[in-house]
């Protein structure tokens, strides 16, 4: 057997120790949030030591440079999109009022901030979005009209 074989199997064992971490994760946890967490990370870390595994039989055992370059791609690419999607499922769960829990069941956020915001007839979601889009475009449009005439008055 080859050193490049044994580093390889290496990476990818590790890999999957990681994936079956984040499976167990996906059982063991008790609420969305951190069921989402235990999923993301292990599946990003296991992705990256199973690839590296895989560059290294594609480069040195096969000999073909062009599938390495290609894993290493696929690296870069799930490393940017995994998170982000992770990130926007959380919270879209979050703006649906799915509140965070601890062990016993109860919700993390706390009875006062949920009570200042149920009082004004608002939800949890208006924490995250207090403003409504079409107000920010038009701000936005005001503020760049704003600057644009500041422009014209400082060039003449």
């Amino acid at each position: 057997m080859l050193l490049v074989d044994i580093v390889s199997g290496v990476f990818i064992f590790v890999g999957c120790l990681f994936v079956f971490g984040g499976a167990v994760g996906l059982i063991r946890m008790p609420d969305f949030y951190t069921r989402l967490h235990a999923a993301s990370v292990t599946d990003t870390g296991g992705l990256l030591f199973i690839t590296i595994g895989l560059v290294l039989q594609a480069a040195f055992v096969f000999d073909n440079p062009a599938a390495a370059i290609k894993l290493t791609l696929t690296i870069i690419f799930l490393f940017f999109t995994a998170p982000t999607a992770s990130h926007a499922v959380a919270k879209a769960a979050l703006m649906a009022n799915i509140t965070p829990q601890c062990q016993n069941g109860k919700s993390v956020v706390d009875e006062s901030l949920n009570s200042l915001y149920s009082d004004k007839g608002k939800d949890l979601s208006a924490v995250l979005m207090p403003v409504d889009p079409p107000e920010i475009m038009s701000n936005f449009a005001e503020s760049k009209a704003e600057s644009e005439l500041n422009n014209k008055d400082k060039s003449t």
